[in-house]
């Protein structure tokens, strides 16, 4: 299922209408569902990933399950993911105690946008970029909505090995206190968005003892300091 398609538009350009063609991101209506028929979510994003989404959405609300245990339906107009109850566990949170330097979040920062297939070609998509602090090993997803790019690439790091506790999470969306939370109960223990922080998600990294990093185009805002201590 493609997650863009061309639409007709009008466009406006020095001062004329002009009959064209737009590539737009598709939305479709997507519902994550327990086996007894009990919704976990329903939402919209972008097609593709749907195991993976369902695997990191439960990662953000601290439950473990098994990616065998997830089934995806694509209908006409939505996609149903069904999630086997008895597979579900509590994630334990893995400590982390490890340092970052500046160059490597200036680096992972970079090839988040570098990957940003569907934000280059639509301007609509936000991205998500899990990085081992000492591998380099990566996952990377996006998605219309900020949300799902988190639990996609969770889902992804859970799905293909990448060390949720020793990697950096490079996100492009704003880090409010909602975000840091469900990294939080992911594991995550450094977010580094190409955004800024709300006064409540300092606070709950502080509570969480999460590294918290915003940006803008000249500089980083080192908000916190947690387990992951960031060096020059």
């Amino acid at each position: 299922m493609t997650n863009l398609v061309r639409v007709p538009v009008i466009a406006g350009k020095n001062g004329s209408l002009d009959n064209a063609e737009e590539v737009v991101a598709v939305e479709n209506e997507i519902i994550v569902r327990w086996d007894n028929g009990t919704i976990i979510s329903k939402t919209t994003g972008s097609p593709g990933l749907e195991q993976e989404l369902a695997v990191g959405l439960l990662a953000t609300m601290g439950v473990s399950v098994l990616s065998h245990g997830v089934t995806v339906e694509h209908q006409s107009d939505r996609t149903i993911v069904t999630v086997e109850r008895s597979t579900a566990r509590d994630i334990i949170k893995k400590e982390a105690d490890m340092t970052i330097g500046l160059s490597q979040i200036t680096e992972g920062l970079a090839l988040l946008r570098s990957k940003q297939d569907l934000l280059k070609k639509t301007g609509c998509a936000h991205g998500g970029l899990l990085m081992e602090i000492d591998t380099r090993a990566h996952v990377f997803a996006e998605d219309i909505r900020r949300h799902n790019a988190l639990s996609k690439v969770v889902g992804l790091a859970l799905t293909r090995d990448v060390s949720i506790s020793r990697a950096a999470l490079f996100f492009t969306g704003r880090l409010t206190s909602e975000i840091v939370e469900r990294a939080g109960r992911a594991g995550i223990h450094i977010i580094c968005s190409m955004a800024v922080a709300t006064e409540a998600a300092i606070q709950g990294a502080r509570d969480a003892k999460m590294t918290l990093v915003g940006s803008g185009p000249d500089n980083l805002w080192i908000y916190n300091m947690g387990t992951i201590t960031i060096v020059p």
